[in-house]
C-alpha cells in the first residue's frame, strides 16, 4: 500500500483531490472515507464523482444512508453510502449496499471507521481494491485546513501524486 499525504486550504481543493484520485477508478474500486463531522468527506465524494457522468448531483446520504447515482451516459455508476447512522457491517447489508457486483460500479462509504470498528478485519475483505483516505480539521492552522492522508495501490498511488504534484 502506497501513501500520500496532501494539504487543502479550502472545500474546492479538497474536492479537487477527491477528483484527481477519482480519475483513477475502476469499477469494483473502494473509496473508504475516515474524518470528523465536517472534515469535508461530502466534499471529497463530489470530486470523486466529479469524473463520472451521472444524472444527478452528489449529496450526502446522511439520512437516506445510501445514494446511488446512475451515469447519464458512459458505464460507471456510484454507490455513495454515509455510515455514520449504521452500527455494523450487517446493516450495509440490510440496505442493500453489496446487492452491486462492482462489475460497473465504484463505491465510496464515509464514516468507513465505524464499519471497521464493527466488523473487524473481515469487513475489509469485502471491499476489494480500495482507497483509505482520512480527513483531519486543521482548525489550529485556519478554518479550511485539511490534513488528507490517502493510501491505496502501490501503483495507483503513484499516478496520484503524478497527477497532484
Amino acid at each position: 500500500m502506497g501513501k500520500v499525504f496532501l494539504n487543502s486550504g479550502s472545500p474546492e481543493q479538497t474536492e479537487l483531490y477527491g477528483k484527481a484520485l477519482g480519475a483513477l477508478l475502476a469499477p469494483g474500486d473502494c473509496v473508504l472515507l475516515t474524518g470528523d463531522l465536517g472534515a469535508g468527506k461530502t466534499a471529497f465524494t463530489r470530486g470523486v464523482c466529479g469524473n463520472f457522468d451521472l444524472r444527478t448531483p452528489v449529496t450526502s446520504p446522511s439520512f437516506s444512508l445510501m445514494n446511488i447515482y446512475e451515469p447519464r451516459s458512459g458505464e460507471v455508476s456510484v454507490v455513495h453510502c454515509d455510515a455514520y447512522r449504521l452500527t455494523g457491517i450487517e446493516d450495509l447489508y440490510d440496505i442493500g449496499f453489496f446487492d452491486f457486483d462492482g462489475s460497473d460500479t465504484v463505491f465510496v462509504i464515509e464514516w468507513a471507521d465505524i464499519v471497521f470498528a464493527a466488523g473487524g478485519a473481515d469487513a475489509a475483505k469485502l471491499f476489494g481494491r480500495t482507497f483509505r483516505v482520512n480527513i483531519t480539521r486543521r482548525d489550529d492552522i485556519s478554518p479550511d485546513r485539511r490534513d488528507i492522508e490517502i493510501s491505496g495501490p502501490d501503483e495507483r498511488i503513484e499516478c496520484f501524486e503524478d497527477i497532484v504534484s
